[in-house]
């Protein structure tokens, strides 16, 4: 429940090519991501690996209340629809496409207590600058199921012989007009 992603995306503009059947939908959005860490971890960049490690926490050292990655991406869809209705846009609809990223902000922040209550803001953690995911989204009317799989690795490292971490999105799309 820590972890969560958010994606408004005010300017987005449907190109019809084939009357209402078949379109193209592009646009600027934004995109909030929110990574919980557990709380017996803390992140770091190892520069002799060039990866991000977690670090487990002795038991009870220290009272973790607040460990978490921010990161705040404009994004750009480019995607081809289908919609298998007439006009109204009250029908069943499908996309699929791919939706690129930039960075516009990102931190990693740790609030811990060990005797006193200390904040640990990072701005400089290794969260990529660049990001590119495949989407599809299934819907009827303004509501669609949809799901984005990141094709880049969601930190910028260059781990030689671990896995890298990708995002992956399951969610609810509401359209507030046609």
């Amino acid at each position: 429940l820590e972890s969560f992603r958010m994606s408004i995306n005010p300017f987005e503009k449907r190109q019809k090519l084939l009357g209402e059947f078949f379109g193209i939908t592009t646009g600027i959005g934004f995109d909030w991501i929110r990574l919980g860490i557990a709380t017996d971890r803390v992140l770091g960049y190892d520069e002799s690996t060039e990866t991000v490690v977690a670090t487990v926490l002795e038991p009870n050292a220290f009272d973790v209340t607040v460990n978490r990655i921010n990161a705040v991406y404009l994004r750009v869809p480019l995607l081809a629809s289908v919609h298998l209705f007439r006009t109204g846009g009250s029908g069943l609809h499908a996309e699929g496409g791919l939706v690129a990223e930039y960075l516009l902000h990102g931190k990693y922040n740790r609030e811990y207590e060990a005797g006193a209550t200390d904040t640990v803001t990072e701005e400089d953690f290794p969260v990529a600058s660049l990001q590119l995911s495949a989407r599809i989204g299934v819907g009827f009317g303004k509501v669609s199921l949809l799901g984005e799989a990141a094709l880049l690795p969601f930190f910028d490292e260059n781990p030689t012989d671990s896995p890298s971490m990708h995002s992956f999105t399951v969610g609810i799309q509401v359209a507030l007009t046609d």
